[in-house]
């Protein structure tokens, strides 16, 4: 369920040339997808939980713009709008990091302060990276969006790999404990 706006997003966009329509699908299933994580029907993953942020706030912040005529504002928030997604990724990660025993990783069961703390860290310099990326490489659509999200993707994916095989290895007792 949380990629159905992003998916919703990309098919109308695809289908329709009409990035109002895509914008707006999105908004909806991302409305209905935050509200599922608000009644804990859903559990966040963190990368998607910045991507439905966004989908949620991008379209109704361009259209209000238009609507209050600040079209030069809507102009130029509609020409950084999608590089901008990296920035709601980087933000709620920071946002976790600073509120969420689970931090940015937002694994579940994983206890392990150090771990978390590092996840964090470099969770932040990838979002980072991809922020900085999109928003200064526009030459080729598909390289500024494509190529960061999988690096955000595959680095999440290998440090829970790691967090959870950290949290399901047997601990070593302290030095001097006698067997049992």
């Amino acid at each position: 369920m949380e990629y159905a706006p992003s998916l919703a997003f990309l098919a109308v966009s695809l289908t329709t040339d009409s990035l109002r329509s895509a914008g707006w699908s999105g908004a909806g299933l991302a409305l209905i997808t935050c509200c599922l994580y608000a009644k804990r029907i859903l559990s966040p993953h963190s990368l998607f939980l910045g991507i439905n942020l966004y989908l949620l706030s991008i379209t109704p912040t361009i259209e209000a713009l238009y609507a209050l005529d600040l079209e030069a504002a809507g102009a130029v928030l509609n020409t950084y709008a999608q590089p901008l997604l990296f920035l709601s990724i980087l933000t709620t990660g920071c946002i976790l990091a600073v509120v969420s025993k689970t931090g940015f990783l937002n694994i579940p069961h994983v206890n392990d302060s150090q771990s978390t703390k590092q996840s964090n860290r470099i969770l932040i310099g990838v979002s980072t990276a991809a922020t900085v990326w999109a928003l200064s490489f526009d030459s080729n659509r598909f390289l500024q969006m494509s190529l960061p999200m999988i690096l955000l993707f595959a680095t999440h994916r290998a440090l829970a790999a790691r967090a959870i095989r950290k949290s399901t290895e047997p601990r070593r007792a302290p030095l001097g404990t006698p067997p049992e």
